[in-house]
């Protein structure tokens, strides 16, 4: 998998912190209704918005899920 298949969500209840999921069908959801759950899966499916913030490295280490962020590397990393 490519790092362009991934997006940055939050779960509709808001959180402090990004997590990440693998766009669906539906592609980008920034109002709502993602089809996908986030790589953690506490962000269920069709409960979150994705976020117009590209993925980078200081973000992963900053402000992102630290399970997210495992799984998302261990993704793009396989690809190469």
């Amino acid at each position: 998998m490519t790092a362009e298949e991934f997006v940055f969500c939050e779960s509709a209840t808001s959180g402090s912190e990004f997590h990440i999921r693998l766009l669906g069908h539906k592609g980008k959801c920034v109002h709502g209704g993602s089809d996908t759950a986030s790589l953690c899966g506490r962000v269920p499916a069709n409960q979150g918005f994705d976020t117009s913030f590209r993925i980078t490295e200081k973000r992963l280490e900053t402000a992102t899920c630290k399970r997210c962020a495992e799984l998302y590397l261990e993704a793009v990393t396989a690809a190469k």
